[in-house]
């Protein structure tokens, strides 16, 4: 039983990586157009140093945040010690609280891809934290699943009209091992909805609608068909890359909501 879990790991592992190589690298292409080499970069959600590798290859310093169980995997450790990458440890991304604690403005860009769709708790303490941790004008690098991508809404409609339910399915929750489900997938207006809301102005926020899925070399019919789909209506596309310039002052001044007494 032992063998055939660590190999359905291995198997979760390299489909993983398969998958969002093209994301990775779109990412550090984008990371190097807009800052200089030797920028210090936060990776928070950085699981197996898969995009940390490539960021320190750019020429970036990196600091890779994740749980413990990710940090103290060997895969992690062996990458990080080869590459010089940092680990820190998230203590609670409620709160915001990291181990180590870095000082104010430390960070020239923080970058979360794939993670604030896992997310089932009220950011805010969270966002301060982030915020203060990146340079006046910093970037924060946000990449996520777009909630009005053809597949997720084809499979929506689905579930629907099955009268199934609505959302990630009873199985999906009890099957996949991870800290998190995608709760909730946001659409390009609701990012910006999202960071408006934290204070920043509409013009430091810049959404782009990402197709990685049918640029792989598949010649069937589908792909094909997804591709010009994906040409011909840009919201459709399966991700999302949020570039937001944080402001001089780094504030946000929404006060976090608490339970009654």
């Amino acid at each position: 039983m032992g063998n055939v879990l660590q190999m359905n790991n291995s198997t979760a592992s390299c489909i993983y990586q398969t998958e969002h190589q093209q994301r990775f690298e779109y990412t550090v292409k984008h990371l190097a157009g807009i800052l200089a080499s030797g920028s210090v970069v936060a990776d928070i959600g950085c699981h197996r140093l898969d995009q940390g590798v490539m960021l320190a290859k750019a020429g970036f310093k990196v600091i890779g945040f994740d749980v413990l169980p990710f940090l103290e995997k060997r895969t992690t450790i062996t990458r990080a010690r080869q590459y010089g990458i940092q680990l820190a440890e998230i203590k609670c991304l409620e709160r915001g609280e990291f181990s180590p604690a870095f000082p104010n403005g430390f960070f020239d860009c923080v970058v979360m891809t794939e993670v604030i769709e896992h997310l089932a708790f009220n950011p805010l303490e969270m966002w301060k934290a982030i915020f203060s941790m990146v340079k006046p004008n910093g970037h924060i690098i946000i990449t996520t699943p777009n909630s009005l991508a053809l597949k997720s809404l084809a499979r929506a409609l689905w579930r629907l009209l099955l009268l199934r339910g609505h959302g990630i399915s009873v199985r999906e929750i009890m099957e996949n091992v991870t800290y998190g489900h995608h709760w909730k997938e946001y659409s390009a207006r609701e990012i910006r909805e999202y960071f408006a809301y934290l204070g920043v102005t509409p013009s430091a926020i810049m959404t782009t609608h990402l197709d990685f899925v049918s640029n792989r070399s598949d010649s069937r019919l589908r792909h094909r068909l997804a591709k010009l789909i994906y040409h011909l209506v840009p919201n459709l596309r399966p991700s999302l890359m949020s570039v937001i310039q944080v402001s001089s002052d780094r504030l946000i001044t929404r006060n976090t909501p608490q339970y009654a007494e």
